[in-house]
This record gives structure tokens, sequence and C-alpha cells, in this order.
């Protein structure tokens, strides 16, 4: 057991979950799903209806998506992807994210990454496999290889774990699937958030390298990659170039937030 997991599990023992929300701090009752109360729960947004290939909310009554629409309203799959997507080249077939990126759902992964507490892996990852069960249960089911997305070394010893690993960790956990490490992160790449497409491209080049426990593994296989969080899509395209490089077929991120394209 890494150290940073004997600290949770120890954490999760001498600090009782259920008992206020973890958002507003009002107390909640013990049923209470995921740990937040009604007023909270009900500002968090799921995304009903996502692109099929980035994953982002898609919105009928947004001009900008209404021509990726069939004449009977209902998103047409067909269609090369949403306005965000359709002209880029992702090297992954798939995103899947669970909520919209806004206020409350930010808050909920920045208390999560940020603020020591790491008992919401277990909520959070609670919240994706009960919309995976009930949308997308295929997509595990498929999978020949369930991994994440790495951090440096230097980020964990600041951080204090790797939040998409233990995502990975309790996600497979429900499933009894094994979570492997395929990807090693081999640059210490400078923080992404506030950097645009390009500039993130640019950070993350050459970032990644497979296992080489795992190199000669992969030709021909399902990956599915967990994260928390999908912005522009430049680590997972990253990732996918080296698994593709070694040979994968099919490669499915899925992450528990996303935002709407905004031109």
């Amino acid at each position: 057991m890494k150290f940073y997991d004997l600290v949770d599990y120890i954490l999760n023992i001498i600090l009782p979950e259920n008992l206020n929300c973890f958002l507003c701090d009002l107390p909640i009752s013990k049923s209470n799903s995921y740990s937040i109360c009604k007023s909270c729960f009900c500002k968090l947004n799921y995304i009903e209806n996502g692109c099929k290939i980035c994953g982002k909310p898609i919105k009928s009554g947004n001009a900008e998506y209404s021509s990726r629409y069939s004449d009977d309203g209902e998103y047409d799959e067909a269609r090369q992807g949403c306005d965000f997507c359709r002209k880029k080249s992702f090297l992954f077939d798939r995103n899947i994210s669970i909520l919209e990126y806004n206020e409350t759902s930010s808050r909920i992964v920045f208390k999560y990454k940020y603020g020591k507490r790491t008992f919401l892996a277990r909520v959070i990852s609670d919240m994706m496999c009960d919309i995976l069960d009930k949308k997308y249960s295929d997509v595990l089911a498929n999978a020949d290889f369930v991994t994440f997305v790495p951090l440096s070394k230097e980020r964990i010893k600041e951080r204090g774990f790797n939040q998409s690993e233990k995502l990975a960790k309790y996600i497979c956990k429900r499933y009894n699937l094994e979570v492997v490490e395929l990807i090693k992160r081999v640059k210490n790449t400078k923080k992404l958030y506030g950097l645009n497409s390009a500039d993130r491209k640019k950070v993350l080049r050459n970032a990644f390298e497979i296992n080489p426990e795992y190199k000669n593994k992969l030709n021909g296989k399902r990956v599915v990659i967990i994260d928390d969080i999908f912005t522009s899509g430049s680590t997972m395209n990253e990732i996918s170039k080296a698994l593709r490089l070694n040979g994968v077929f099919e490669i499915i991120s899925i992450t528990f937030l996303t935002g709407e394209y905004k031109k």
C-alpha cells in the first residue's frame, strides 16, 4: 500500500462522512447520496446529451449547434462531432464526461485535488459509476486495459496523491477490474490551468511514454483512461499518441467534468 493510500485509509476511519454536506457544510441525512445536500445537488448539471466524440454538452437550443441536429431534434451521431471538436484531429476515439463544469461541480474537484479531501475520490467515482451503469455499461466491460493520467513525481510530492489514479482504483474496484499503470509521465510540465489549447500542446509535447512492462502487450487492444477534467483534449491526445504508436486499437477516456464549448 502506497503511503498516501494508507493516510487516506486512516482519515476515512477517523473522519466519518455524510454528517454534513461537503460543499456547504449544512447537516444532511445519512441517506443522502454522495454526501451532498439537496440544494447543492440541484446545482450540478449532468450531461444528458454529450458530443459523441469530445463529450461536451450539446444544447439543442443553442444556434451554433443547430446544424448538428437531425430533423426530429435528436443529435445526429453520424455527423463528425460538435463545433468544438469537428475540426480537430483527436487521436482518441471518444471522451465521456459525467457533469458539466460549473461553479458547484468545479468546487468538488478543487476540494478533492487541493483541499486534501481525499474521501471525495469515492464520492466522485460513485457519481461516475452510477451514470456509466445507466448509459455506458459496455465501455469498461469491453476494455482490455483501464489506466489513468499520470502525474510527475514532483507533482505527486506537492499534492500528495494522483487524483486520477485514485478515481480509477475506486471505479475499477466497483467493477472488479484491474487498474494498470500503462503510461509514465517523463516531463514535469507546468500547470495547464489558464493556458489555451496551442500552449497546452507545446507544454505536453513528448511528456508521456508507455510503461516498458506493457509495451509489447498493447497491439490491437482497447484502452480506457480515467481523469478528472476534460478541457481542450490536449492531455488525452498526447497520451493517445503514445498508445497509438504502440498499436492500441481503441482509446476512450472517462472524465468527471467537461465544460460547454463557447466561441
